[in-house]
């Protein structure tokens, strides 16, 4: 049983924060040379600051390996995964934010995905794709808008502006709560 659980990988809450612990903390500070070099690449950038998702996202190709280093740096106990960015934890804050308040280009990703299911395209499923490699809000507005042009074109206008209006919608909640999140 022991051994079972083991070997069972650990899942990782893609909205989770990746923070160091004081342990780690310890490692970036000094120039030893106990950690692996992308062992200690990864612990650099576990900040605080970004989601186990961001970083994930951001590696592309590569993220079952980035994936299995934030694995064994929490089994080493030099990173953790926290709820809050750390600055909100260290001024004294809960930590109970929603996913979606914290990531506004996750959720909304999530939200446009909806929509275009929703819209009942025959193009749906294939134009779902192009939503995902954003990056920033205003990489999945610029990317919605392309989704409406083919959608007009593969299914009509009527189709095109109702995803188009409700898109508008989304990106616009999103990045007035990021803008309310950053002050």
């Amino acid at each position: 049983m022991i051994l079972a659980n083991a070997l069972k990988r650990t899942r990782l809450d893609r909205y989770r924060f990746l923070a160091r612990t004081r342990e780690g903390a310890w490692q970036v500070g000094t120039a030893s040379g106990d950690l692996a070099p992308n062992l200690r690449a990864m612990l650099v950038q576990a900040s605080g600051r970004v989601t186990v998702g961001e970083i994930l996202d951001r590696a592309g190709a590569m993220s079952n390996a980035l994936e299995g280093q934030i694995t064994t740096l929490i089994e080493m106990g030099l990173v953790e995964l926290a709820r809050a960015p750390a600055e909100q934890l260290a001024a004294g804050g809960t930590g109970s934010a929603e996913p979606l308040q914290l990531q506004p280009v996750a959720g909304a990703k999530i939200e446009l995905l909806k929509q275009l299911e929703a819209s009942g395209s025959c193009e749906a499923a294939l134009l779902a794709d192009e939503l995902l490699g954003a990056r920033t809000l205003r990489e999945l507005a610029l990317r919605a808008r392309e989704i409406a042009y083919r959608l007009r074109d593969a299914d009509g206008n009527a189709i095109a502006e109702t995803f188009w209006n409700q898109a508008k919608k989304i990106l616009l909640a999103r990045r007035d709560l990021a803008a309310s999140a950053a002050r």
